[in-house]
């Protein structure tokens, strides 16, 4: 997915690419704002889904010496986390070679609780790789645990405010690199929980929380597979009946898209009640905020 134009020597050279997860849509949703506004400046653009398997890397022609790369990379917060695919997919791009200039963007989708610490968590990864973060978003959308309650938080996000708000950043982003460049956001620039709350978001790093429990139905299962073609992260084998393996994010795109309704999640309701509370002690204001270097 990608378009050739006759620009100036500096921006011919640099070369756009929007990788993203988004299993309940609404990151692919910003993604596609963004690409709109990025094919409307005249850049070479490509995206990928890590949803569906792509860019199990960086093509080697966005990473070869002396080139230049702005790359995109949008997530969906998880337990006030980056999803796991996005940082494995950023932990998987070798480091910076002389000559190239990398630049990122990372954005994340957050359901109405907190947006964690996940910008944070991704741009540590991105200067890791030699990338200047010129760029950054954190955007409502609806809980995707909720996606079936009539008052779900972050009902109605991303809505077109939002949209606004993603697509100026880019229109900036996009004028300041045309101009030579721009200085880099740090990963502390984005952290921006208090520091007791930061702290404890960012211990789930390295201790990864159990999965939701999954109970299937064994007389309403026909076995169709469709849970396991629609599993953004590849966790679900079919042996033959669904097995969950520990790939699996809780995104419950599996309960959404059984025909039979043969994946069942007890704890749900349980759930959305924690969801709820947690929301009202961390108050976090339910609007799109954006972050520009310099």
């Amino acid at each position: 997915m990608k378009r050739e134009h006759d620009m100036d020597d500096d921006a011919n050279h640099l070369a756009c690419t929007i990788a993203f997860f988004s299993p309940s849509g609404s990151t692919r949703r910003l993604a596609d704002v963004m690409e709109a506004e990025i094919r409307q400046s005249g850049w070479t653009i490509q995206t990928l889904d890590l949803g569906k398997g792509d860019g199990k890397s960086l093509p080697a022609r966005d990473l070869e010496q002396g080139g230049k790369l702005l790359l995109i990379i949008g997530s969906p917060v998880y337990k006030d986390l980056a999803a796991p695919p996005v940082m494995e997919f950023l932990k998987r791009l070798p480091e910076a070679s002389a000559g190239e200039v990398r630049y990122a963007l990372p954005f994340v989708t957050w359901g109405g609780v907190t947006s964690g610490v996940a910008l944070w968590q991704m741009a540590r990864e991105l200067e890791k790789k030699g990338f200047d973060v010129v760029g950054a978003a954190t955007v409502p959308a609806v809980h995707s645990l909720m996606w079936d309650c009539e008052d779900a938080m972050g009902q109605g996000h991303p809505d077109e405010q939002d949209e606004i708000a993603v697509a100026g950043l880019i229109c900036d982003v996009l004028a300041i690199l045309k101009k030579g460049g721009a200085p880099s956001l740090s990963p502390e620039d984005l952290d921006n929980q208090p520091p007791e709350q930061a702290a404890e978001m960012k211990r789930k790093i390295h201790q990864p929380p159990p999965a939701i429990p999954k109970t299937l139905v064994p007389e309403s299962c026909t076995r169709c597979g469709i849970c396991a073609d629609a599993c953004p992260a590849g966790a679900i084998a079919l042996l033959p009946d669904p097995l969950f393996g520990p790939s699996c994010v809780d995104c419950l795109t599996c309960l959404r898209v059984c025909p039979e309704g043969a994946i069942e999640v007890p704890a749900l309701n349980g759930i959305h009640d924690r969801i709820r509370k947690r929301a009202d002690g961390i108050r976090e204001i339910l609007i799109p905020w954006v972050y520009l270097a310099g």
